[in-house]
């Protein structure tokens, strides 16, 4: 079949398929239709940029067009959807939720709206980038995105709408820390399950590496992506984003080649000039279909058991959801215990871990005040001492913000299990299905189609681990820049003078690290706390919502029982002949 004619056939299916979940009231079936369709007419071939926060994908993108056009910072940046695509002639269009554009001729107020503290973010759909970019001609579209764990829901939502539309993804990755479970989770569950295994593995930061090790540090990347997603082919490309933007600013050639980009962009135009660029893009519009018409099917079947349904059942449904509302306030107060008891655990379990990281530190700074042999001491506890505290602390925020994130994960999965259990021990109808999933006999899960992902609906959204490395910005240092003001500071003084005062600048130091280490202790457990409250307070809100859905299609419903038997009947038989055709279609 030509490409032409495989397209018309597709967008007739996709009308068709449109037209009845329009019928049946499928306004999200609709809406993911009549994205494809869009998508189909303008034909793109996308490459999407994700992973978690700071891995530099900004700078990645920046290297791969050779243009600093998106802003990049020490804190997360990147807090909207940013298309890149080739225009004639430089433009930038911020395009709101509300329908409504903003335009404009610099690409420098880029920083305006990507900027994370600006405030209208959350009401930005995307941003589109036009450039005139030589190998962006060929209908390429590059994907910008916030980091995997530092989006608010709003965004992830906007975010997800994009995955399965990718062609391509670059998968960006701290080649200095191991994979973590969040990263296996998003490649296993959000990629692979929207039948997206066309992935380059970038691994930043390879600068900060021992050249000798990188080989052994990709070798075993690709080992760890291989046995914790199943991937067949792995490849994974060593790159220095700081390199990278260095050779740009410099017009550097060397440096460019030293930072990794050129064998990535070989990848890339490989991927763009294959032969079977055609070929693929077609089985992803198939498969993309292929999604959607399973999620149609699903809310059908749906459809046709609330119809089954007596009013009798139904409204014993009715009354023991009723019930539940009401009932709610006897156990919310043994949850709330629950998850206070594990915030207890996992404040000491940082507390621990900042108190060793701590101790290190005292010890390393004391190693440098006793090799101290020059004659700006007061510089060196104005700059130095305090500089390389910031960066030790900033270390340990990126080192082990993922492991906290990974705990209120594991809390807001366990309050949302706790909540089903609870659910099903109050509420049951004998083969009653839920709004959302099929159930077994005498009991209802409210499960949703879409599950809480925990990268998106837990303690992230109170602000990932933008919120503690903003605050290093903050007054945490001040006892230690305090000492500049000590008198035996202020003045320069000889190696001998030096060396009697060594003792004493330790003890200063130790007094006022200690300060630092309680303060950013009470920093660290602030923020477990809310994001723990904040997950328990979305986890009651978003149990409690699939509930008003639930209670809402059993009203609707009984009304339509009421009144529409004949039409019921009517419906049933027409639900069931829809299913009879694609259960004919896929024998």
């Amino acid at each position: 079949m030509n490409e032409s004619l495989f397209r018309d056939n597709l967008l007739i299916e996709i009308n068709r398929f449109k037209q009845l979940a329009e019928q049946y009231k499928m306004v999200s079936v609709s809406d993911k239709l009549q994205i494809l369709a869009a998508d189909i007419e303008d034909d793109y071939y996308s490459f999407i940029v994700v992973g978690e926060f700071s891995t530099g994908k900004s700078s990645f993108l920046n290297a791969l067009i050779e243009q600093p056009i998106l802003p990049t910072g020490i804190t997360p940046t990147t807090s909207t959807i940013n298309l890149i695509h080739y225009g004639e002639q430089e433009k930038v269009t911020v395009n709101y939720l509300d329908g409504t554009q903003y335009t404009d001729a610099n690409p420098d107020v880029l920083r305006q709206f990507i900027a994370k503290e600006i405030v209208n973010a959350d009401q930005i759909n995307h941003i589109t980038v036009e450039q005139p970019i030589e190998f962006l001609k060929d209908r390429i579209v590059l994907v910008d995105t916030p980091g995997l764990n530092d989006i608010n829901e709003l965004r992830s939502d906007i975010t997800y709408q994009y995955i399965p539309r990718a062609d391509v993804v670059f998968f960006l990755l701290d080649c200095r820390t191991p994979l973590r479970r969040t990263e296996y989770d998003f490649i296993s569950n959000t990629l692979l399950a929207n039948g997206l295994n066309r992935i380059i593995f970038i691994a930043n930061f390879a600068d900060e590496v021992d050249e000798a090790e990188i080989d052994a540090i990709l070798d075993k990347i690709q080992r760890q992506i291989k046995y914790g997603t199943n991937l067949e082919e792995v490849v994974v490309f060593p790159f220095s984003a700081l390199e990278a933007a260095d050779a740009i600013v410099e017009n550097d050639e060397e440096l460019y080649e030293i930072s990794g980009m050129p064998p990535v962009k070989e990848r890339m135009v490989q991927l763009c000039n294959s032969g079977t660029r055609i070929l693929e893009k077609k089985k992803r519009y198939e498969l993309r279909l292929l999604f959607i018409q399973e999620e149609f099917y699903t809310l059908l079947e749906q459809q046709k058991f609330m119809l089954e349904q007596s009013i009798e059942q139904l409204e014993q449904y009715q009354e023991q959801l009723r019930n539940w509302r009401e009932e709610q306030i006897v156990f919310l107060d043994n949850l709330k215990a629950y998850k206070d008891e594990r915030v207890i655990e996992f404040k000491q379990m940082a507390k621990l871990s900042i108190k060793t990281f701590f101790n290190d530190l005292e010890e390393e700074i004391h190693d440098r005040i006793e090799v101290y042999s020059g004659t700006q001491i007061q510089l060196f506890f104005e700059k130095e001492i305090p500089n390389l505290i910031k960066r030790k602390m900033k270390m340990w925020i990126e080192r082990y913000t993922p492991h906290i994130h990974e705990l209120i994960s594991k809390l807001e999965l366990a309050l949302a299990e706790i909540l089903e259990q609870l659910f099903k021990e109050k509420v049951s109808i004998h083969s009653m299905r839920s709004h959302y999933q099929v159930a077994s006999a005498k009991e209802v899960s409210l499960e949703s189609e879409k599950q809480p992902d925990p990268l998106l609906t837990s303690g992230l959204l109170v602000g990932g681990a933008s919120t503690l490395l903003l605050f290093l910005g903050g007054p945490i240092l001040l006892p230690i820049l305090g000492m500049v003001g000590l008198p035996y500071l202020q003045k320069k003084m000889q190696k001998k003078q030096l060396d009697n005062l060594k003792p004493q600048m330790k003890s200063d130091i130790s007094e006022k690290l200690v300060q630092v280490q309680f303060q950013f202790i009470d920093e660290v457990c602030e923020y477990i706390e809310k994001s723990a409250e904040h997950v328990f307070d979305q986890s009651l809100v978003y149990f409690n919502d699939r509930i008003s859905e639930q209670e809402r299609a059993v009203r609707e419903q009984i009304e339509k029982n009421n009144n529409k038997t004949n039409e019921n009947d009517q419906e049933i038989l027409a639900i069931n002949q829809l299913l009879n055709d694609q259960k004919l279609l896929t024998v």
